[in-house]
């Protein structure tokens, strides 16, 4: 049993590590200053997500003692798309702290989400205890953005989950991937990953369809991208991956119906499965 809890709390683990390097959010489109996104423990690293459609976004920070603050604004590098979006630190006055705005922007590769981006101006400074407003906003207030904020990198195991579902919605909506294609893709992930997982603590056979069912649809959804880059070495590494995967599952299968205990088939198993989903959220 100890090494079943084991595998259970190295998968969550390991998957808050692989999901994001910021706790991920998804920003609406419309928050004017009496109506702001409030930002919740500032210090902790979190990315918002957002699209501005015409007006200003408003960001507020409330903290009744001193604290750190970290900000960087970035845009997704997409084909086509070259608006970027700026962001102005304010005080409860509305007097500007910082204005992260035209300056030297860089390219920036994301190693987490497999995400590329054009990097901004940050600000990282001491402030009093207080409130304070980010605006995010350009002169036409269109673009999609990320709005970067905290240095303190912690992943809950709750955190990490909401991210592994906030992951195939911002791979659409910021970095215009075919929504059925992510949704799909990690759908047969989670089946295939939580059928297996089910399977060492419960010995329901009936599990194992599951289980096959996420392989097939994964593996299906894997080589509809992969055909798009063939000669990407990553993915090429990824299929060598997916095979032991798919190997592995059938023998850990094979014992569970035989009413044995696939102790080293189970932890080699979970290995290549977080191996395999490190890749493809980067690739």
């Amino acid at each position: 049993m100890k090494a079943k809890i084991i595998i259970l709390l190295l998968t969550v683990t390991c998957l808050a590590g692989v999901v994001a390097a910021h706790q991920p959010r998804l920003a609406p489109s419309t928050a004017p200053m009496d109506n702001p996104i409030i930002i919740k423990k500032p210090e902790i690293s979190q990315a918002f997500y957002g699209q501005l459609k015409g007006e200003t976004v408003y960001y507020m920070i409330e903290s009744p003692k001193e604290f750190r603050l970290y900000v960087n604004i970035l845009v997704p590098d997409n084909p086509g798309e070259d608006q970027l979006v700026y962001a102005r630190i304010l005080d409860d006055k509305g007097k500007t702290i910082k204005e992260l705005g035209p300056g030297d922007w860089e390219p920036y590769f994301e190693e987490f989400g497999g995400d590329h981006y054009l990097k901004g101006p940050e600000f990282n400074e001491t402030l009093p205890g207080g409130k304070y407003y980010i605006m995010v906003f350009n002169e036409e207030n269109k673009g999609k953005y990320a709005l970067a904020v905290g240095d303190i990198e912690t992943f809950p195991a709750d955190e990490a989950l909401k991210a592994i579902i906030l992951l195939p919605i911002l791979k659409a909506t910021i970095f215009n991937v075919p929504v059925l294609e992510s949704f799909l893709q990690f759908l047969g992930i989670i089946m295939a990953m939580g059928a297996f997982i089910s399977l060492n603590f419960t010995a329901n056979k009936n599990l194992i369809k599951v289980s096959w069912a996420g392989i097939i649809l994964t593996t299906i959804m894997w080589a509809l991208h992969y055909l798009q880059n063939p000669l990407n070495i990553l993915a090429n590494i990824q299929n060598i991956i997916l095979l032991v995967t798919i190997i592995l599952t059938g023998k850990f299968n094979k014992e569970i119906i035989q009413d044995k205990m696939p102790t080293w088939t189970s932890r080699t198993l979970i290995i290549f499965w977080l191996i395999f989903l490190f890749l493809r959220v980067t690739i």
